[in-house]
């Protein structure tokens, strides 16, 4: 039951978005511990984050709006004409609608992306709202049941089908429920006859035909439970508060869709077939297909005619009309404060509700777009303020959130030190009040307008080239909750129509959206403390509803003395690159035909490949990338490398603040994200075409600025690391990981988690001075580069921005001093860790307040005396039988035990060592989460199965799924840049050396394909047996309830406490009747 992936939203959806952006291009709102509910919340689905959010350069809409950009983003012209405020939104003019005589609704729409593939969705307009009280949490079981059989499909056959058709359980073949719908997914291929139709067939199933027998429910409660239990973490727990208190009044309030634990464990089959005959009617559903149909004879009106074939049939039962629920409104301000013993930070959420506003015609757009350049503004202001010296709170963003059909909240968010909570709800209300008071200015209207246009470019050069899943998730909005599905062209014209005329004045009158003296909720989530603590003021004194009042009551005195937002003038790359660097040469270039791949070398010895790509044409993906990481530093250095790259990031590392470099990127689209590893540094980015130059400014100044931690500039930070550090003991999750870490390498230095003494005593200037040394000596680093790559712009620009680097920048002296390093990777220092020689059992017994358990079974992984072509052979070969053993175990585990949710089974080679002298090593992890009393039956079934394995192999059956499953995996991975980038940085950085990238990049899919189709059920055995000789051997972990917690967990249920009392009485009773007999007895 988890989401489908939604790589692309609509402009709708982005103006309901979040718009902080952090120095890096990331938001810096990581540390938020409330949810931000920009869809429905459903059962293990959570919202997709908006694609394209990245960081953006300068120089305001004004530029934009002159110029038009030298690209074709150039066709974007901001149009004069204001379209009619009344007109109403189409439906995009590309999807066939309609709908079928039973009721049905259908959305047909052919796409090309990705080729030969189909998204398929069955939505159900009923969700755990719809279930009455002794339901609660059917509508989920129902879900399950559909992946469980059919009419058609006997038990799991439907799940083996389609995996054998390559769409992966989980990936292409999946779920969920939320409170107002449920929508089923499949993402299939379509180049073969008849796999349509079948797909097809398949929702159809589920539409009209789940088996709901006893033996089906009993099943599959098991399974149910199991992902109940996994959302009973503080994350989970906290959700469950939030929705609850934004929702209290409502249905809604009282109908979560995971559902009650006393429903799941007892609900009988009738129950549940009863709620599918009546809620699951045509009426209420519809059906989605959209994909790379023109291959068809008669293309998308084929598709039609399938499903008005396999859909259209009169329903069994009645329509039952559902219950209209009132919007949940209060006439003064609610405070409700969370704490959870294992909740890790602190968070402010106010939330200032209002019925869901329809958006039908152009003016509710307008009011959309108006809304939008509002949070963004408001968010940038937010966010300059967490990275000022000395702020009131860690992080802070505003957004529009959509938690239920029925209702909409202008919501802001703050995470805050503990014990700061309403100090950081003050200076964030009276930040709104300054607008309010106020406004914006116009410089901050136009930053935020450029970053909508720039989305708007992206959107508008890419119209052909979106992926179907995007559009599926716009034409559920359009079933479910009557939101706009027009089209990318129509909603391109549009939005740009009326940007140029949406005024300051305009933008600042949302702010009467946010309220405090009616449906407004300020929910304080905050670790549990012990009221000793809070007695010796250890921990966060209690909130009350009268300090929250005498807040509020301030923000009307304190709003008179308020004075315009204040910041300084925006900087440009030309006030930064001063003298201007002197352009570099290229060297050499060299065309590679095999893979359609161009090498340059530079005159500064920087190597630079790239790959032009059509995939899409607003998008360049990048990596650079150079050997030497952590491994180098001895103890001493060693945690202030760890720091290096937050403590750097904080202070600024392109020669400006983070806040300022936010601003002097409006309007542009690039992110960028650092990494030190073990054993290599790099940097990933992102960029749109036309701000290509942007991103390689940003390179330069990476490479030469200098980066002062000033005590103010990363107080806040260490504030924020220490408060997390000190609350990791409280997270389960973490302190398994940690016990899990310790055990698998020996307790070794190099993966000791970071503690409060450690943030104490970090050298500030050390980190700083660290990461610069790792970009100073830009020689050792490969530029990697896929997309949309124009020759005339790309080879200047790297000319004059990256061929200008000075070779070998000296860092600041440090003491202790920082290690040089090797140029050669033999050379690298290899990480010392140990595996233990004999198997090792722990349990991790801890105080939880939900009984949620988890094992991790660690094997050994070393390819010792294996080279060449051998060990690629092997790293492949494994990879493809850790699949088939996850296939396997989701199988035992899931399907036919119902004892867990799911199942993994991965390698992890990250601290190998990238030489070849060295062995390729490092381990397998199987993990899983299950009930307590499963915990050693498990762990014996897993290793039963992998000796199953090792013993006869897999199926011949086992071994064709995957073999499917990979070839349809491969051909649209293919089809990204991303995959290039990772493809061509693998082949500089192989142990095993095949020559030039093309050769490379040709030994590797040779490999690939040979590899592929060699798989059978012997091959797979021989890799068991070579990779698991000693099933002895092994490390099991396990997180458990201690016995205190679960004590507490049983007399939490009334009940299980009645029904103990009643047999603890009656035994109690029988005793003392055996003990009247036998004395009536011996008188006799």
């Amino acid at each position: 039951s988890s989401p489908p992936h939604k790589p692309l939203l609509s402009l709708f959806e982005r103006l309901s978005a979040c718009s902080a952006r952090g120095s890096s291009g990331v938001c810096r709102d990581a540390c938020l511990c409330f949810p931000l509910l920009d869809t429905p919340l459903g059962c293990g689905y959570s919202p997709a984050s908006p694609a394209k959010n990245s960081v953006v350069v300068a120089s305001g809409l004004a530029k934009a709006e002159k110029t038009g950009r030298d690209s074709p983003a150039a066709e974007i012209r901001m149009a004069s004409r204001i379209p009619d405020d009344n007109a109403p939104l189409p439906l995009d003019e590309k999807c066939l609608y309609g709908k079928l005589e039973n009721g049905m609704t259908y959305y047909v729409q052919s796409n090309k992306k990705p080729a030969a593939r189909a998204e398929l969705r069955l939505v159900v307009k009923v969700g755990s709202v719809n279930e009455s009280e002794e339901e609660q949490g059917v509508a989920h079981i129902v879900e399950h049941l559909a992946f469980r059989g059919t009419q058609l499909y006997d038990t799991f056959e439907v799940v083996r089908f389609l995996e054998a058709i390559g769409a992966r359980f989980g990936a292409c073949q999946n779920a969920y429920t939320a409170f107002d719908e449920t929508v089923y997914y499949l993402h299939v291929p379509i180049d073969t006859e008849g796999l349509l139709e079948q797909s097809l067939t398949v929702l159809r199933e589920w539409a009209f035909n789940v088996r709901c027998s006893a033996e089906d429910v009993e099943k599959e409660r098991g399974v149910v439970l199991e992902e109940w239990r996994q959302g009973r973490t503080a994350h989970g727990r906290t959700d469950e508060d939030y929705v609850t208190t934004l929702m209290d009044g409502s249905q809604y309030a009282k109908r979560l869709p995971i559902g009650k634990l006393e429903v799941i464990e007892k609900c009988a089959p009738g129950l549940v077939r009863g709620f599918y005959e009546r809620w699951y009617h045509p009426q209420r559903m519809a059906v989605m297909a959209v994909g790379d149909f023109d291959a068809f004879a008669d293309g998308a009106p084929r598709v039609v005619e399938m499903i008005r074939t396999l859909f259209d049939v009169q329903p069994k039962h009645p329509f039952t009309a559902p219950v209209a629920v009132p919007f949940p409104s209060h006439d003064a301000p609610r405070l409700s404060v969370f704490s959870d013993p294992e909740a890790t930070g602190t968070s402010v959420s106010v939330d200032c509700k209002r019925p869901r506003q329809d958006v039908k015609n152009h003016a509710d757009y307008r009011r959309t777009i108006r809304e939008h350049l509002f949070h963004e503004a408001l968010s940038s202001r937010l966010y300059k303020m967490a990275v000022s010296p000395d702020p009131p709170f860690f992080s802070a963003v505003t957004s529009l959130s959509f938690p239920t059909s029925i209702m909409e909240t202008c919501v802001l968010g703050v995470s805050v030190q503990e014990g700061q909570e309403l100090a950081g709800l003050e200076a964030t209300l009276l930040e709104v009040e300054r607008v309010r008071k106020f406004g914006f200015q116009e410089e901050e209207l136009n930053r935020a307008k450029a970053n909508l246009l720039s989305d708007l470019e992206a959107d508008h050069r890419e119209h052909d080239q979106l992926e179907s899943d995007g559009f599926c998730s716009e034409f559920v909005e359009h079933f479910c909750r009557n939101e706009p599905a027009m089209g990318v062209k129509y909603e391109v014209d549009l939005c740009r129509a009326i940007l140029p005329s949406i005024t300051k004045e305009e933008v600042a009158g949302v702010v009467k959206d946010y309220h405090w003296d009616r449906n407004c909720v300020v929910k304080i989530t905050r670790p549990q403390t012990s009221w000793m603590k809070r007695m010796f003021g250890k921990g966060g004194k209690d909130i009350a509803e009268e300090d929250m009042q005498r807040v509020l009551a301030r923000l009307e005195r304190q709003r008179e003395a308020l004075v315009p937002w204040d910041h300084s003038p925006v900087a440009s790359f030309a006030d930064i690159l001063r003298p201007p660097p002197t352009p570099g040469k290229i060297v050499t270039k060299t065309h590679y035909p095999g893979a359609d791949v161009w090498e340059v070398m530079l005159s500064n010895g920087i190597r630079v490949t790239y790959k032009k790509t059509n995939f899409l044409d607003d998008e360049v993906q990048m990596k650079t990338f150079a050997f030497g990481g952590l491994s180098e530093l001895s103890s001493s250095l060693l945690l202030a490398g760890r720091m290096s790259t937050s403590l750097a990031s904080e202070v600024g590392v392109f020669g400006l603040p983070p806040a300022d470099v936010v601003d002097m990127m409006a309007g542009k689209r690039v992110s960028m994200n650092f990494q030190i590893g073990c054993y290599t540094r790099a940097l990933a980015a992102e960029c749109s075409p036309t701000d290509l130059e942007a991103a390689l400014q940003m390179l330069h100044l990476l490479f030469v600025s200098d980066i002062h931690p000033e005590p103010g500039k990363v107080a806040m930070l260490m504030a924020m690391m220490r408060d997390q550090v000190r609350n990791q003991h409280r997270s389960p999750e973490a302190l398994f990981a940690q016990r899990v870490q310790a055990i698998n390498t020996g307790g070794a230095e190099f993966f000791s988690p970071i503690t409060e003494q450690d943030i104490d005593s970090i050298d500030t200037h050390l980190a700083c001075a660290y990461f610069r040394s790792a970009f100073s000596n830009p020689a050792a680093f490969t530029l990697v580069l896929s997309g949309n790559l124009d020759d005339k712009v790309l080879l200047p620009a790297l000319e004059k921005y990256i061929a200008s680097i000075p070779p070998g920048l000296n860092p600041p002296p440090t003491q202790p001093p920082l290690p040089p390093v090797p140029a050669n990777k033999d050379d690298l220092k290899p990480v010392a860790y140990k595996f233990p020689a004999k198997g090792v059992q722990d349990r991790l017994r801890l105080w939880l307040v939900d009984p949620l358990c988890c094992s991790q079974i660690t094997f050994p992984l070393e390819m010792a005396g294996e080279g060449g072509e051998e060990e690629e052979r092997g790293t492949l070969l494994l990879s493809h039988s850790l699949q088939v053993l996850q296939s396997r175990l989701v199988e035992r585990l899931r399907f036919q035990h119902s004892a867990t949710y799911t199942v993994s089974a991965d390698a992890d080679l990250s601290t190998s060592h990238p030489s070849k002298r060295y062995p390729l090593s490092g381990t397998i992890a199987i993990s899983y989460a299950c009930r307590p009393e499963h915990i050693r039956s498990l762990s014996g079934l897993v290793l039963r199965e992998l000796a199953a394995l090792k013993n006869e192999g897999p199926t011949q059956k086992e071994v064709e799924t995957r073999q499917e499953i990979s070839r349809r995996e491969h051909e649209t991975s293919s089809k990204y840049n991303t995959w290039w980038v990772d493809r061509i940085a693998s082949s500089y950085c192989a142990r095993i050396n095949h020559g030039d990238v093309d050769e490379s990049l040709k030994h590797f899919e040779h490999l690939r394909q040979s590899v592929l189709s060699e798989l059978s059920p012997s091959v797979l055995q021989a890799v068991f047996r070579k990779h698991f000789p000693d099933l002895q051997r092994h490390t099991l972990v396990t997180l458990e309830p201690s016995l205190a917690s679960s004590l507490t967990a049983l007399l939490a249920r009334p009940s299980l406490v009645t029904a103990l009392l009643l047999s603890a009485s009656l035994a109690a009773a029988g005793t003392l009747l055996l003990i009247g007999l036998r004395a009536a007895r011996r008188r006799g």
